[in-house]
């Protein structure tokens, strides 16, 4: 084949087409242009520069696509550990007040505002930010395991009055009690602040996640 410009003649062996592999021998016919292997090496060589750039690249793109399907699954799992201890507590808390002959929720809710109107003082409201946090666990609960992102900001409120009504967002931690005998008010202090911390991070963790991926 021959492409004609100036009238000039460039033939172009079949191996060039094929893969650039046939610079070193010259056009079989006509005058032209003749390659060699300094011409073969010049046009190849970006071609070789280049190759390590795209396997980097194409390496750094695989290793993000795993990094995001691990994020993908450690949020999933973080949604589904924060929903089940909400859903534990609420669990814990039904049969407890059952075992006592009591109706879960109202009987507190009735023997708290009693003692506090004969307190006096106008403490009522602190039984009913009672009442707020236990009906929000229920919220809570339902949203973390659908994966609804309002679960992040109601758990992020939750925080400070489960630490003021010791409600302990690793609600497991009630239970030690009845595995180990004599535990001082220090150590649950202690797991109560860590229990939040914990959390605290991890709730903010799914907020940066969320936001990342809804700019994404």
């Amino acid at each position: 084949m021959y492409l004609a410009y100036n009238s000039t003649a460039v033939c172009f062996d079949r191996t060039f087409i094929n893969g650039l592999s046939g610079f070193a021998a010259p056009c079989r016919s006509g005058p032209g242009l003749h390659f060699t292997d300094e011409i073969a090496e010049a046009v190849l060589r970006p071609f070789r520069h280049a190759r390590p750039l795209l396997q980097k690249a194409v390496h750094l793109r695989k290793l993000e696509v795993t990094l995001e399907s691990s994020s993908l699954s450690i949020r999933r799992t973080a949604f589904l550990f924060w929903g089940g201890m909400d859903a534990f507590y609420l669990v814990l808390y039904v049969l407890r007040s059952m075992a006592r002959g009591a109706i879960p929720f109202w009987t507190d809710f009735n023997d708290g505002l009693h003692n506090m109107q004969n307190w006096g003082g106008g403490l009522e409201f602190i039984v009913w930010l009672g009442l707020a946090l236990q009906l929000s666990l229920i919220a809570t609960c339902v949203l973390f395991l659908l994966r609804c992102r309002v679960a992040i900001y109601l758990a992020m409120v939750q925080i400070p009055f489960r630490i003021f009504f010791f409600v302990p967002s690793i609600s497991t931690i009630l239970v030690w009690p009845m595995l180990v005998s004599n535990m001082g008010y220090s150590v649950w202090l202690g797991l109560m602040l860590l229990s939040e911390g914990g959390k605290s991070w991890c709730l903010w963790w799914l907020w940066r996640c969320d936001g990342q991926s809804a700019h994404g």
